[in-house]
């Protein structure tokens, strides 16, 4: 059930669960994703030239941990990639 997503899917998805695009923070191509996780802020920086970008699998996954959007946590990988 895992796939790539481009970035604009990706954003979409994680807005369900809180976490928005800083657009203040990241440099050029970089963008800066934050949220709260057990009331802590965590950023999250990523590469991202154009919204149609194509993110790769192992990249969401990395994100998904890093936000506590895990199937350990409670998400699964269903309720994470319908939209």
């Amino acid at each position: 059930m895992k796939k790539p997503l481009r970035y604009r899917d990706l954003l979409k998805r994680l807005k369900k669960h809180g976490i928005r695009e800083n657009k203040v923070r990241g440099k050029g191509s970089e963008r800066m994703l934050k949220g709260y996780v057990h009331a802590r802020l965590v950023t999250y920086p990523t590469k991202c030239h154009s919204e149609g970008d194509e993110k790769p699998v192992p990249l969401i996954e990395a994100i998904r941990r890093a936000f506590h959007l895990t199937e350990e946590d409670g998400v699964s990988d269903k309720e994470f990639y319908s939209t």
